[in-house]
């Protein structure tokens, strides 16, 4: 089996940091095909790209399809295409390198790895979080297997996708906690989930994306409302013991996490 990856960017506001992102990508050779899903009618291939970004296929859905749908959507593209690992992936962040030959030794060495993720800056997810900066990330020729990973780069088997399926839509947009859902999932099915010592990811934000600060007016607004969709959705689903049943820290979805 050929190590290709299918990439989806989910992307709804102009900004510049996309365009790092596609020419980083451009260059990787595991990336098979990089998919854009304009929920904003945010981005063009500019004239002077089309040749460096050729593996970059723009779609327009028509409809805003949020985060967990365009993610589906590049899931079932790369099923039906039978490329062997899909990312999910945010359209404001820098990788180290070589970020995905890095991030499929974990697959490698680890026969049940269902979902793999990189170190990241943030504030949210299991044994993740780094503070190396792109000037002084050293990494590591090793793995931590954990319990829950979060959205915001999540490199995924087709085998996984096949066994596990796709974000469930019960979550509502933009998918607050689907990813917490999925890792539950993804570890009742018998596969295992990995944060890579060897790749490294900076956010734009510390607390989510770009995106949604500008949607949502702050960063303050959005995660209280993210926060508070993520732990209704999760108890919808779950039942009101939904902090015992999933692999979380009892502080997870809570102000100031």
């Amino acid at each position: 089996m050929s190590e290709e990856i299918l990439v989806v960017i989910p992307t709804i506001i102009k900004h510049d940091k996309r365009s790092r992102l596609l020419n980083q990508l451009s260059r990787d050779e595991l990336v098979n095909t990089v998919l854009v899903v304009d929920n904003g009618n945010c981005f063009e291939i500019p004239g002077k790209k089309q040749s460096e970004w050729a593996k970059v296929e723009h779609v327009k859905p028509g409809c805003n399809l949020n985060w967990l749908h365009s993610n589906n959507y590049g899931a079932a593209i790369a099923l039906e295409r039978e490329v062997p690992f899909v990312c999910f992936l945010n359209d404001d962040v820098r990788l180290s390198e070589p970020f995905f030959k890095q991030m499929l030794k974990t697959f490698q060495d680890n026969p049940l790895a269902g979902v793999v993720v990189p170190q990241y800056t943030g504030k949210f997810g299991d044994r993740a979080l780094s503070r190396a900066t792109p000037g002084n990330f050293q990494p590591r020729d090793s793995e931590t297997q954990v319990d829950w990973v979060d959205g915001t780069c999540m490199l995924i088997s087709r085998e996984t996708v096949q066994t596990v399926g796709l974000l469930d839509p019960h979550f509502r947009a933009p998918g607050w906690g689907s990813d917490v859902d999925y890792s539950h999932r993804v570890r009742e099915s018998g596969r295992e989930l990995y944060v890579s010592h060897r790749a490294m990811l900076w956010h734009h934000n510390d607390h989510g994306g770009l995106s949604a600060v500008e949607i949502y007016g702050n960063r303050r607004k959005w995660v209280s409302k993210g926060m508070e969709q993520a732990k209704a959705d999760l108890e919808s689903k779950y039942g009101p013991k939904w902090r015992k049943m999933l692999p979380m820290p009892p502080h997870a979805y809570i102000m100031g996490y």
